[in-house]
């Protein structure tokens, strides 16, 4: 894949105002897609995991199908691109228990876990901050206004 004619070159990104949102479950949890709407300033990259890359399905989905029109939202395959170059390029990315988390730890990407089904497996990270936990657009909304 030709990164200089990645999706970060045909659009104005700034670290400062890209998040990613890694998709390892069916739906975006509502609260994520009202957070959504509320920050159109930032621009929101689905980044899809590679057993979910199934369009027809996806669009299905109630907040998934909502969110991608929103101008502030980009659904485009950027699994293909090496996640250290991603990483590069975002300053926070939020994911439900995938390993992209200690990725962007490692990163110095403020990394966000919507889902509580795996927290014990990033327990530690949450307990020394490395990590934040939102379960609610509450919770998102004290983390970005951090």
């Amino acid at each position: 894949l030709d990164h200089e004619n990645s999706l970060w070159n045909k659009k104005n990104f700034q670290r400062s105002n890209t998040i990613v949102l890694c998709f390892a479950r069916l739906d975006l949890p509502e609260f994520v897609f009202n957070f959504i709407k509320e920050y159109n300033s930032f621009n929101f990259i689905f980044r899809i995991h590679p057993g979910l890359n199934n369009s027809k399905f996806l669009m299905s989905q109630p907040y998934f199908s909502k969110a991608i029109i929103l101008p502030n939202v980009i659904y485009d395959n950027i699994s293909k691109l090496p996640l250290p170059f991603i990483l590069n390029r975002i300053k926070f990315l939020i994911a439900w228990g995938s390993t992209t988390l200690i990725e962007a730890v490692n990163a110095n990407v403020k990394p966000i876990l919507i889902d509580d089904s795996d927290i014990n497996y990033f327990k530690v990270n949450i307990e020394k901050k490395q990590i934040q936990l939102a379960l609610s657009e509450k919770d998102l909304n004290t983390i970005f206004n951090e």
